[in-house]
């Protein structure tokens, strides 16, 4: 009798442990006519399993997923992202591994993903996706001959190879040792749109409200709302890493809490040590709070910053928005002073809490399409309305 209560009990318990990553294979195939419908978990599963085929299919969500049950998945580790990023610590198994990136167009439709969570402490990634698109060569010498408004607006036309739009992941838990991010570790050549990623980061650097590595894409009426609970150093709301790419139309909020142990708070991000893969991750920990992004070169268009900072900092270690030079450009763009604990600075767009409630400061925002701006309220994105608190 023992012995046939042990063998159900074994049989039970993996019998859970296929339901819990099982995968349904959508209706649609894939063409943009007729796109693969996601409407529930199993099939987030299915993305992931047949990320290898994703180059140029269509995917759209059909309704909201409720993602609570990935806290019990693979013994408490959690969700795997779609397209999981090549490591960046080099293993001798890696060579034999293949690690392909998801390559399709997603369109969340408005609808959400909820309670996803990720819990891989001694891991090095954490986000719903790994990569989305091929991730190039990252030179740090690759830039832009000289940013402008006419190179932005050619970029704005381009064609990109994938894309993320009208998708909002909320109320996410995501944990990892290097890097925490809301949509995904690195996008490239891709423009998300739309999006509303929220919820609480956690890692021991490298927290990042959409994307850690953002090359060559353009973002654009995104939002970000975390609590950043990082234990040494690392944080940005919206990518760490921006190698010709664009933001515009763009909302961060949120709150860092007080470091755990004290060495330097930023909204940089990177890694040191050895063994680390990307050369441009070894400069970063100078301790900077930047709001969009925090390294190398892009353009920044009408975004808004109003994140909250536990306890001081020296202020020569804020830099909310990068100052224009050849390769960057910040543009009608605006942060609460107060919330980082430095001074206010109009020429740099650093205002105090009043300004930032003035519906005149935004003047040259567009009011009618993209922003709903009331006088007393920080302005809000019409596309994100049904998500965005602020």
């Amino acid at each position: 009798m023992k012995i046939f209560l042990a063998s159900l009990l074994i049989a039970l318990a993996a019998s859970a442990a296929f339901a819990e990553n099982k995968a349904l294979a959508p209706l649609g195939d894939g063409s943009a006519e007729r796109p693969y419908l996601i409407n529930c978990l199993e099939n987030l599963v299915w993305m992931r399993e047949n990320v290898a085929s994703s180059e140029g299919k269509y995917y759209k969500m059909t309704a909201d997923i409720d993602a609570s049950e990935t806290r019990d998945w693979d013994g408490g580790r959690g969700f795997s992202p779609i397209g999981a990023p090549e490591p960046l610590v080099a293993k001798p198994s890696d060579k034999k591994r293949e690690f392909p990136p998801f390559l399709g167009f997603f369109d969340g439709n408005g609808h959400c993903i909820s309670n996803l969570y990720i819990n891989r402490p001694k891991e090095e990634y954490a986000s719903l996706f790994g990569n989305i698109g091929r991730p190039g060569k990252m030179s740090r010498w690759d830039t832009w001959e000289a940013m402008s408004d006419a190179v932005a607006d050619k970029f704005r036309k381009r064609k990109f190879v994938c894309g993320v739009k009208d998708l909002a992941v909320v109320n996410s838990d995501l944990t990892a040792e290097l890097h925490a991010a809301g949509l995904a570790f690195q996008i490239n050549t891709c423009r998300v749109e739309g999006c509303y990623l929220s919820g609480r980061l956690s890692a021991l650097k490298s927290l990042v409200g959409l994307a850690v590595v953002v090359e060559k894409s353009y973002v654009s009426e995104c939002a970000t709302d975390f609590e950043y609970d990082n234990k040494h150093s690392g944080l940005s709301g919206i990518a760490a890493y921006s190698k010709l790419s664009i933001f515009e139309d763009c909302s961060v909020s949120g709150k860092c809490r007080q470091l755990q142990r004290e060495t330097h708070d930023s909204f940089y991000a990177g890694t040191e040590g050895k063994g680390r893969r990307f050369e441009p991750y070894s400069s970063y920990g100078s301790g900077s709070i930047t709001v969009i992004f925090g390294q190398n070169d892009g353009a920044i268009y009408r975004c808004l910053g109003n994140l909250k900072l536990a306890g001081n900092r020296p202020s020569y270690l804020v830099h909310p928005f990068h100052e224009n030079d050849a390769n960057v450009m910040t543009k009608d763009s605006f942060c609460n002073a107060e919330m980082l604990h430095t001074s206010r600075n109009p020429k740099q767009g650093l205002l105090n809490s009043r300004e930032m409630l003035q519906k005149e400061t935004y003047k040259t925002w567009d009011q009618e399409k993209v922003w709903e701006i009331d006088e007393g309220k920080l302005p809000r994105l019409r596309r994100l309305k049904r998500w965005q608190k602020n």
